[in-house]
Formats: structure tokens, C-alpha cells, sequence
């Protein structure tokens, strides 16, 4: 009872701050900001969350709609401006230990019934679908001169691995060396998954002072060891489970 009571004060609240928003508007109506662009999405954001078990899921697409005068004002800026409220999306998502089904956009459109410094904005789930038929399970690619199978050679010699658990790749070896590691779902990254649920650069492996430590780059949902959210710099102990977005890798010490 006591989450119902707080989402139904929380409904009450937000109607009436609306309300007086709406109220100020009229009173001092201008072309329309992009911050309130962004205050608007991130309350369409925070409406539309939906609780499962285990997470809070949140829209991960947003429509702006805008009159013709303020649409016309905004055109030069659409494509900058549009990156700059995903990544304030991406920012409050992680802030608030949020779930995403797939990448943030943000789109643009114009409304004949709305005047200048109005402004709607509607959130939908939409799902990264894969290319591939049937191919549900993340694509896991080393990128490397030898690929999953490369040589450890000198200072850079094998010290460790990962192991894929669970999954068509069950079983699947990244070895780890002297040098940094860093995974994630952009072709730039040393181990590549590709999974709607991480990250372009998710996080990184880091070998010092004869030791192993995981760190998250700042990634949408978060990078786990053991079930823990990994915050700062993490050690790696032999058997550790390390978990970026759907796929878990045990961390195995070989020397």
C-alpha cells in the first residue's frame, strides 16, 4: 500500500505542477527552449517507467513535437540537439540505476495544433531487433590480429582469461595479457558485444602492479561482478563472474 500511496501523490503532484506550468506558459508564451525539451522528456520518462522483477524499465525513444515557428528554429540545431537530449537521457538513466531495451533517440516533429512554446512529448519501447533471424543471443567478437585464439606474447604474455558462461558461446576464451582491455558494443572496442544492453564502451579491463581490476565507463546499465554493481575501480579475483549486459564472462587466472 505504501507504493501505491506514493505513485498516486506522486500523480497528484506532477498534475499540478503542470497545471501552473501550463498557467505560466500561457502568460509568458516564447519560442520554446531546449532545456524544456529536455525537463519534458525526462518526465515523460519518469510517467512511463515500467517495474518488473529484477529492474525499472524506461522509454528508450522520445517524439518531440513542435509548432511550425519553433520546429523552423530549431531545424540548424535538429541533429546536435537531438544527440545532446539522448545523452541527457543516457545521464539520468544511470544516475537512477534505470534499464534501457535498446539505444536512446530522440526525433522531431512538427504539429500544426501546437503554437510556439508548446511542446508534447510521447515515450515508446522499442527493442534493438537483431539481424539475423533466430539470433536472439549477443555476437561476441575479439578483435585482435588472431581473434579469440591471439597469442600473449612478452611483457603481454597470459595472465588471465575470460570464459563465456551460458549461451551459444558458452565456453568461448578471451585471453588477457599485460595490456587494456576495453568491452563493449562499438567496433573500437577490444572485446565486442553485440547486445542492445551494453554499452558503445561499457568497460575496461586494467593490469597493474601485477594485479586485475574492473572499471565501468559510464555505461547505460551498468557493469556487475557477483551480482554487485561495479562502481569505480573493481579487483578481479580468480572466478569472479563479471556481467555486461546480458552476457556473463568468469574471470580465470592462469599464472
Amino acid at each position: 500500500m505504501e507504493g501505491a500511496d506514493v505513485t498516486f501523490f506522486s500523480r497528484i503532484e506532477r498534475f499540478i505542477e503542470r497545471a501552473i506550468e501550463g498557467l505560466f506558459r500561457a502568460m509568458h508564451r516564447g519560442p520554446v527552449q531546449p532545456v524544456e525539451i529536455a525537463h519534458k522528456i525526462l518526465r515523460v520518462l519518469e510517467d512511463d517507467k515500467r517495474i518488473s522483477v529484477f529492474r525499472i524499465y524506461v522509454p528508450n525513444e522520445y517524439v518531440v513535437s513542435l509548432s511550425q515557428g519553433d520546429m523552423a528554429r530549431i531545424s540548424v540545431l535538429r541533429r546536435t540537439l537531438g544527440e545532446e537530449l539522448s545523452e541527457h537521457v543516457l545521464r539520468h538513466v544511470e544516475r537512477e540505476g534505470y534499464y534501457l531495451v535498446g539505444p536512446v533517440r530522440v526525433h522531431f516533429i512538427e504539429s500544426p495544433s501546437l503554437q510556439d512554446g508548446e511542446v508534447r512529448v510521447e515515450g515508446s519501447f522499442v527493442e534493438e531487433v537483431a539481424e539475423a533471424a533466430g539470433d536472439a543471443e549477443p555476437t561476441i567478437v575479439a578483435k585482435s590480429t588472431a581473434g579469440a585464439k591471439r597469442e600473449c606474447m612478452g611483457e603481454n604474455s597470459c595472465k588471465a582469461e575470460f570464459v563465456v558462461e551460458g549461451g551459444r558461446h558458452s565456453g568461448w576464451r578471451f585471453p588477457l595479457g599485460g595490456e587494456r582491455v576495453v568491452i563493449g558494443r562499438a567496433g573500437a572496442g577490444d572485446l565486442v558485444i553485440d547486445d542492445p544492453h551494453v554499452s558503445r564502451e561499457h568497460a575496461e579491463v586494467i593490469f597493474e602492479e601485477g594485479a586485475y581490476a574492473l572499471a565501468d565507463l559510464g555505461s547505460t546499465n551498468g557493469t556487475y561482478i557477483n551480482g554487485r554493481r561495479v562502481s569505480g575501480k573493481q579487483p578481479l579475483r580468480d572466478g569472479d563472474v563479471v556481467r555486461v549486459g546480458e552476457t556473463c564472462l568468469r574471470f580465470r587466472m592462469l599464472q
